[in-house]
């Protein structure tokens, strides 16, 4: 198991006071007391603090006058000789657990489990690149996840940060039919705000990675964004504003009655933004959005292509057989491409013709031919379930509760 490390995990908050570390420091414990109290120490390679508290530059706020932390506390149990039924058994005791001890909190606790095996092996992305390089080790072999060699920034596929993009700008699109159907005292006003937050520092860290400048400690990384010369000063204030938000948040600043025009501004931003992380990823450094959605699908498919040969050409052949030998002579290139992407691949590709709604009108028609709707409300809604089920499966959760869908 290694040794454990309570006591040795330094800070957890940027800028947080000493009345909030401690605050932290005490439910890590009541985490550790947990997992111990299950047994899980004999199957147990490391039990790690991922996020901004697991990076030491978590958020904090105010709460009946004293600091204390603005997000979920995440944490990663890594096991060892656990079949995937005693994962899961684990995975549901811990989760108990977990509510336990967040009925006495102001805070959330989310964690999951995962085999260090599988975990060893897996592909480079942004998510165990960050986690590599910003992490506590509450208990356990502290040196396993920052031994994660195959994690490395140069390894990761552009298209990982792209959809970290499209993962962010969809709260945008949450934001747009939150305020279409709400107002005044109905309209949660902090939620659109925090999700706009967080969708400018999704954009902000595509556009680092794609000028090769992207870091995981956010203190870094803004940094880099005020020194970066290829984008706007309005976005990196933008950018800077976002990730002090995220260390101290202050909703009273963005008051209801100008929120509206307030994140019409924001959009067409971030819009330049992806565009030109876009031109980058697919090496047109002219591309405009009327002309994105054939140069998109083209790559799009060489990456399917050469990912899996097998599942493109089973995909080809049921295309084939849909049609009469007349259609498929008539059918254009770019449609047959379509074809041959799976819902996952094509989702962040719908993405600018469903949130952008100024960008040209032929890519939101095509967007909306794809899902088979005229009407953009339910071209929306359709995209937002493709999403959720493909990229963040607790959205839905998040849709009953707002109506949204």
């Amino acid at each position: 198991m290694g040794n454990d490390n309570r006591g040795a995990w330094g800070r957890f908050t940027a800028y947080g006071d000493a009345s909030v570390e401690r605050y932290i420091t005490a439910l890590v414990r009541r985490v550790v007391a947990a997992w111990s109290k299950l047994g899980c120490a004999r199957h147990t390679r490391a039990l790690v603090m991922l996020g901004g508290y697991g990076r030491g530059e978590g958020g904090v706020q105010l709460v009946d006058n004293a600091q204390r932390p603005h997000n979920n506390l995440d944490f990663l149990l890594i096991t060892e000789s656990l079949s995937d039924e005693q994962m899961r058994r684990l995975e549901s005791a811990l989760a108990a657990e977990m509510l336990s001890i967040e009925s006495s909190t102001v805070v959330g606790l989310d964690l999951s489990v995962i085999d260090a095996r599988h975990l060893s092996r897996s592909e480079p992305r942004l998510i165990w690149y960050d986690m590599r390089y910003g992490h506590k080790t509450i208990a356990g072999d502290a040196s396993f996840v920052r031994g994660l060699r195959r994690q490395c920034l140069d390894a990761i596929p552009d298209w990982d940060m792209r959809n970290l993009l499209v993962n962010r700008g969809t709260l945008l699109l949450i934001n747009q039919i939150l305020l279409e159907r709400k107002e005044g005292a109905l309209l949660n006003t902090g939620l659109l705000i925090k999700h706009t937050m967080k969708a400018v520092i999704g954009y902000g860290d595509a556009l680092l990675y794609s000028c090769n400048n992207y870091h995981w400690s956010y203190l870094e990384k803004q940094r880099r964004m005020r020194q970066l010369a290829v984008v706007s000063d309005t976005f990196k204030s933008l950018y800077d504003e976002a990730i002090e938000f995220r260390f101290k948040p202050d909703y009273h600043r963005y008051p209801a009655e100008g929120l509206a025009h307030w994140l019409a501004g924001i959009l067409g931003l971030l819009a330049d933004v992806h565009l030109q992380c876009e031109r980058r990823r697919l090496g047109r450094s002219e591309l405009s959005w009327l002309e994105y959605w054939p140069y998109a699908v083209r790559r799009e498919q060489r990456s399917c292509l050469r990912d899996g040969y097998r599942q493109t050409m089973a995909a080809l052949l049921a295309f084939a057989k849909s049609f009469s030998a007349n259609e498929l002579l008539n059918y254009s290139a770019l449609g047959f491409r379509q074809r041959l992407l799976s819902e996952r691949r094509l989702v962040p590709l719908l993405f600018p013709g469903m949130v952008y709604p100024f960008v040209a009108d032929e890519l939101q028609r095509q967007a909306r031919r794809i899902v088979g709707v005229d009407d953009m409300a339910a071209a929306r809604r359709i995209y937002l379930r493709a999403w959720a089920k493909n990229f963040d499966g607790n959205a839905i959760k998040v849709f009953e509760r707002y109506g949204i869908l």
